[in-house]
């Protein structure tokens, strides 16, 4: 099951190879490189694939279907950090350690 909201970037970079994996075997993953957003992966919330939560215009960025978007990650965009409990007002607020703006 695909988590509500989901990282898209601008980006992408390959995760690093873990030690003991066979050098010919193809490399586990892809990471996000720069700021990531929120963008709607299921049918809980209103998905766009054009928009992020933010606004930002996210056609044609590298979606990471599997990454869920918590906005607890130094790169996570903070608008979407912050209407990420309005639009899942299950989401606990105090997970990145930051409140949100009222409002």
């Amino acid at each position: 099951m695909l988590p509500p909201f989901v990282v898209a970037a601008a980006a992408r970079k390959a995760a690093p190879r873990p030690a003991l994996q066979d050098p010919s075997r193809p490399r586990p993953e892809w990471l996000p490189v720069g700021v990531r957003h929120a963008l709607g992966s299921g049918s809980a919330v209103p998905a766009s694939k054009e928009q992020a939560l933010c606004g930002e215009a996210v056609s044609g960025w590298f979606i990471f279907g599997h990454t869920a978007f918590t906005g607890s990650h130094a790169a996570d965009c903070r608008r979407c950090e912050q209407l990420l409990p309005r639009v899942l007002p299950e989401v606990d607020k105090g997970v990145s350690g930051r409140h949100t703006v009222p409002g």
